[in-house]
């Protein structure tokens, strides 16, 4: 194995930084033997070129072994990035992983996220960008102090398998100072969906030089850190899944609270219309009530008329003779 290259035969993964002087190609064998005695072997080359032309590659290992840090074409304009930096780290299921950056003038210090999968050997680069983004549509808010694209692996790890994800980096105290800023005002903006999103973000300490913070974010995007006076809110669609959504519960709730006093209006015209409907069948009743008392008035003095009649069972008229 080329030196300061390491594998753990646990995890089967394979773990190696070229340093400058490593250039060129090397080869590296790997041999397995199963639990019958059967023995088989692959030779991978590995290709390293110089950091800034971002051309490393790898040929002849297994697709299930992530790569050894191949080229990567993240989409971002070429005239529109200033240089970029990348760190190989082997990614296991479970386990914290971090990819540290050292390179003085690259804001991002490190990247670290724990996920549910194993990743095998992951290239994480990070591209400075002269300016906004060419890959969204709008440009991050406040006062800009660094425009960047972090992209982690060839894609598999999603933002619903990485969990814990962390970003720190750094700000010149210089520009804080000659731009007028709070250095709390520092905010790590993400760009997802078609919006941004300000991020959790602390401040950790700070240098002679360097104001240091870290922020939480849900994946890996157009980033932005910005001195922001106010807070960013922004309704995008799940990430992801599951990535994720910030603003839509408020937009939700705004529903809910006008929805709520037609409600109200409805259950009292329910209740008026009830009241209408009650009334109005008791004055039925009532009325039926003085209907058949006056007709049984009328009734009994049809019956005495009737009664008087058959007991006169001659027909005669007689009439009543005073005394």
């Amino acid at each position: 194995m080329p030196e300061n290259a390491t594998f753990d035969a646990s995890t089967q993964v394979f773990d190696w930084t070229p340093s400058e002087d490593q250039k060129g190609t090397h080869s590296v064998k790997f041999n397995v033997t199963d639990e019958e005695g059967a023995n088989d072997s692959m030779t991978v080359s590995i290709t390293v070129t110089d950091s800034s032309s971002d051309t490393s590659s790898t040929s002849g290992g297994s697709s299930g072994g992530g790569g050894g840090g191949g080229s990567q074409t993240t989409g971002e304009a070429y005239e529109n990035i200033e240089f970029k930096d990348y760190t190989l780290k082997p990614v296991v299921k479970d386990r914290e992983t971090m990819f540290e950056f050292s390179r003085e003038d690259n804001s991002i210090i490190s990247v670290s996220f724990t996920t549910s999968i194993n990743g095998g050997q992951t290239k994480t680069i990070i591209e400075v960008l002269k300016d906004t983004s060419t890959l969204v549509k709008s440009a991050p808010s406040g006062k800009v102090y660094r425009n960047l694209n972090i992209w982690v692996g060839d894609g598999k790890l999603i933002p619903r398998l990485i969990s814990d994800a962390q970003i720190v980096f750094k700000v010149e105290k210089s520009w804080i100072e000659s731009r007028g800023v709070d250095a709390d005002s520092i905010k790590l903006l993400r760009y997802s969906g078609s919006s941004w999103t300000q991020l959790p973000t602390s401040q950790t300490g700070e240098n002679d030089e360097y104001f240091f913070y870290v922020a939480e974010t849900p994946g890996f995007s157009p980033f932005a850190i910005s001195s922001i006076t106010e807070e960013i809110t922004s309704v995008e669609a799940s990430e992801e899944k599951t990535e994720s959504v910030s603003g839509g519960s408020d937009v939700k709730k705004s529903v809910d609270e006008k929805a709520e006093p037609e409600s109200n209006v409805a259950t009292q015209e329910e209740k008026s219309s009830t009241f209408i409907w009650v009334t109005l069948v008791l004055a039925g009743v009532v009325f039926i009530g003085l209907l058949g008392y006056r007709n049984k008035e009328y009734c009994e003095e049809c019956y005495e008329r009737v009664r008087s009649r058959v007991s006169n069972h001659d027909g005669k008229r007689y009439r009543r003779i005073k005394r």
